[in-house]
């Protein structure tokens, strides 16, 4: 009927999905590109790309499913809010990550200082002002949680779990830890990122893998922000870092890794069972992991293209994470060449 809407769907494809990443990687060169004319600061350049690239993230995610006729809301299921129980349960899981992750990135990082290859992310945090490392706290969770989570557990996650739970999960974790684009940021966004992938498929919506990603990274400026400040020591910072020179022993390493481990495995563990029972309760069938993952419509056809991209539509997840293996790369030749 002339004049009515279309209705936007709410389902999108694996290649369909993975192409948003690749048009936001273009428009954040395209980007930085325009910045660079304007006569800026280092630190204020760095963290207008910083903001900046959010943005993009997020307006790329909006036009892109809007021009589709997809329903972001739908994709993201930010209309989907989780019990009020579960979000305390997601920001212990979030610091979690951070005593159980942090330490196995540091020993990597440890065997790249090595190898001779050493990054250090350029955010110009001011530790010496603490209102404007308030501001550069929000700055670096909040928006991070809108622009990222959208990208990756909003468009990309909807695409992946077409195939299957365990495809998405490990999928979006490899491409979310690429998309950093350095080695030392690898193991621990790839371990996040996994998770982030699990709550949002356990849950249904992307609030969890927001509140998760807001809370890790304003924990691990705390950790930043504490040491400068001389609020905590340099052996008990050394844990974050597995910096065992700082007067960290091996034991006190062993035993609070163990323990974060742990009870990052056991919340994990309790917000599932909460989510089962509720579903059980609404008269869902739950047989399994598995089933309590999936996407209610799975056992529909996924949505497809026509013409020529049915044929070559295939081929962009693996475009994707081969030019941001390529960027990670490159990022190595640039330390490399320092």
């Amino acid at each position: 009927m002339e004049g009515r809407k279309r209705p936007l769907s709410d389902r999108i494809d694996l290649s369909l999905a993975s192409l948003v990443p690749l048009i936001a990687i273009g428009v954040e060169v395209l980007f930085q590109i325009i910045v660079l004319a304007f006569p800026l600061s280092e630190s204020a350049h760095t963290w207008v790309v910083v903001v900046g690239n959010q943005v993009v993230f997020f307006l790329t995610c909006l036009v892109f499913t809007r021009l589709k006729g997809i329903s972001l809301a739908s994709l993201t299921g930010v209309k989907r809010v989780p019990k009020v129980y579960l979000f305390p349960l997601f920001a212990l899981i979030a610091v979690l990550c951070v005593f159980a992750f942090a330490p196995i990135a540091g020993l990597f990082s440890s065997l790249l200082a090595s190898l001779g290859y050493t990054y250090v992310p350029q955010y110009f945090v001011p530790f010496d002002h603490v209102g404007l490392f308030v501001l550069a706290l929000l700055g670096l969770s909040l928006l991070p949680a809108i622009g990222e989570e959208t990208l990756m557990r909003g468009v990309l996650l909807s695409g992946a779990k077409r195939k299957s739970p365990v495809f998405a999960i490990w999928f979006t974790a490899l491409v979310f830890a690429l998309f950093h684009g350095n080695l030392v940021q690898l193991v621990h966004q790839f371990l996040l990122g996994a998770v982030m992938a699990y709550l949002v498929l356990l849950t249904r919506s992307i609030w969890a893998s927001a509140v998760v990603h807001a809370v890790n990274n304003a924990t691990a400026l705390l950790v930043e922000f504490l040491y400068a400040k001389d609020a905590i020591g340099s052996s008990a910072y050394g844990y974050f870092v597995a910096d065992f020179s700082s007067g960290l022993s091996a034991g006190a390493f062993v035993g609070v890794f163990l323990a974060a481990f742990l009870l990052l495995a056991g919340a994990l563990a309790l917000v599932t069972y909460l989510i089962k029972g509720a579903r059980t309760r609404a008269g869902e069938t739950v047989t399994g992991l598995t089933s309590l993952l999936a996407d209610p419509t799975s056992g529909d056809s996924e949505p497809s293209s026509e013409g020529d991209w049915q044929s070559y539509g295939k081929f962009i997840p693996v475009l994707l994470v081969v030019m941001l293996s390529l960027f990670v790369i490159a990022s190595v030749i640039s330390e490399a060449m320092k």
